[in-house]
């Protein structure tokens, strides 16, 4: 959701590198978005577990975390790769964004 966006406020060629890059990456995106929407039923399983075990849920919160810290190392990996990239005005323009 945010790709969009930030590139929409590029200079044409620095677009089409952000989006390269980000299409690079897309099938580690995408099965991040596929795990994460599978999140809340596997937090409410282990809520209505009977009987309820903490650590059912905690390890369910540790796995998410785990899952998060590699699509943020995903994404900043490939916004590395881009503004590697991208014209200077292109960067400057980056660094201006807030989604």
């Amino acid at each position: 959701p945010v790709l969009e966006p930030l590139a929409s406020g590029l200079p044409d060629d620095d677009a089409v590198i952000l989006r390269r890059v980000f299409a690079e990456n897309h099938d580690g995106l995408a099965e991040h978005d596929r795990w994460r929407s599978r999140f809340h039923d596997r937090i409410g399983a282990a809520l209505l577990a009977e009987p309820f075990d903490p650590d059912r849920l905690s390890a369910v919160f540790l796995e998410m975390d785990r899952h998060d810290e590699a699509m943020h190392g995903l994404m900043q990996r490939s916004l590395i790769k881009a503004a590697s990239e991208m014209s200077a005005t292109g960067r400057r323009q980056m660094a201006k964004f807030r989604p």
